[in-house]
């Protein structure tokens, strides 16, 4: 008789996603990559063209932001993990993104930044019970798993005519992951337990171009409706790891056992992300987007091939828009940007047969600092907010409701360049 936990015992370190169960398989918990803007939309952007912030979901949209920008994003999380007879919270925070835009020509626009890519920080527990003819046993796996991914990245984006643009995105993929598997027989006895350490170690470059196409439909307002496409490249090479075999002694301590594969090679194959966006508004009052995003991630290979195997192709469905009241008119709030979408996501995971989506709502708030020296350009504040649900209690699966939000700051202003006379 098999009697299956997948809830974690204890706190592990926190990251950029919080503790997960869902963070074993693939590349880990993937992170949000749109910033806080972003996260009110439900994660639209690709063809939603900003003047204030840095797209980051599409290069070519990099073309609009006209002034330099510096733009930070930190993001925090709290969510419960429920099975259909346990629960437990976790929360977890970070940086989002850090990113500088700058002009290079009146076409030609370039940034570059930091942001994570992923995280892993699970610990589960299955417990299996063996009768024999003579005695009873019980055989506890625990599987843990730690580390993150990150990347550093170096954009540009340039308008070829005043409607069309194009972009290409350069990231870096840096990070560690770690995948532990521990077996211990009961009752206990000498030399009955044994764990196996796995130590990835990413360093690859990967490429994403894009571009965006929009038609005015309305001259006197400027009203357009738009679309947007990236790619996000696959790449295959080398990827190195450690993999350790540990014997526990009986004395609370370890001993290796197995060194033969330390500093070793195998081959890593990072799938291609697909995404277009279409969008309309009217530039100072509105905007609606609709994203798609599709990911092969039975295409994904590394050293992580147990979890690997439950990796499915991946979706995500998206809509959002904001809203400006009254930008020229009088008043704060009317110069507020109000944003709100739905997202979607059928993730690449699938365990005990059950497929694993991803649900949430977003909501979110760009509130302007006015500043004298300008009329149209001015520093923000971006909040976003999400309340979700990824997973499910059916067949021995878990549950997780999250509530996450992010706040950003955006400086834009093309007067830190500007010489001042003085009269």
């Amino acid at each position: 008789m098999a009697l299956n936990c997948w809830l974690a015992y204890g706190a592990l370190a926190q990251n950029t996603t919080g503790h997960s169960p869902y963070s074993r398989f693939g590349l880990g918990d993937l992170s949000s990559q749109g910033g806080s803007r972003a996260m009110g939309m439900a994660e639209t952007g690709v063809a939603a063209p900003s003047d204030e912030n840095i797209n980051l979901l599409n290069p070519a949209l990099l073309t609009y932001n006209r002034v330099t920008n510096f733009q930070i994003d930190l993001y925090g999380q709290r969510k419960k993990m429920s099975t259909s007879s346990a629960s437990e919270t976790s929360t977890g925070g970070g940086l989002t993104n850090l990113a500088f835009s700058f002009p290079i020509t009146k076409k030609m626009t370039a940034a570059f930044g930091l942001s994570p890519y992923s995280s892993v920080d699970y610990w589960l527990n299955t417990t299996t019970v063996m009768n024999t003819a003579t005695d009873t046993a019980s055989a506890i796996y625990a599987y843990k798993g730690s580390g993150s991914l990150s990347k550093v990245f170096l954009a540009t984006g340039y308008a070829i005519t005043p409607n069309l643009s194009v972009g290409v995105q350069a990231n870096y993929l840096f990070g560690t992951l770690t995948n532990e598997s521990v077996v211990q027989i009961l009752p206990a006895s000498d030399n009955n337990s044994f764990s196996v350490n796995k130590r990835d170690y990413y360093s690859r470059i990967l490429f994403k171009p894009g571009v965006f196409y929009k038609a005015i439909i309305d001259t006197a307002s400027r009203k357009y409706i738009g679309i947007g496409a990236t790619i996000e490249l696959g790449s295959s090479g080398n990827l190195r790891y450690d993999n350790k075999i540990y014997e526990y002694d009986g004395q609370g301590g370890t001993v290796e056992i197995d060194e033969r594969s330390i500093n070793q090679k195998t081959n890593f194959t990072m799938p291609a992300t697909y995404r277009v966006g279409l969008g309309m508004g009217v530039p100072l009052k509105w905007k609606l987007a609709a994203d798609f995003s599709y990911t092969d991630w039975t295409k994904l290979k590394n050293n992580n091939t147990t979890s690997n195997s439950a990796m499915n192709a991946a979706y995500m469905a998206a809509v959002g828009g904001e809203w400006i009241p009254g930008y020229h008119k009088a008043g704060y709030w009317n110069k507020v940007t109000y944003r709100a979408g739905l997202n979607f996501q059928q993730t690449p995971i699938t365990v005990n047969g059950q497929k694993i989506n991803d649900m949430y709502v977003g909501l979110g708030m760009g509130l302007p600092i006015f500043r004298k020296e300008t009329k149209f350009m001015y520093p923000m504040v971006n909040l976003g907010l999400a309340v979700g649900q990824r997973g499910t209690t059916q067949n021995s699966g878990i549950k997780e409701n999250y509530f996450r939000i992010s706040l950003g700051f955006v400086l834009n202003d093309n007067l830190w360049f500007t010489r001042y006379k003085i009269d």
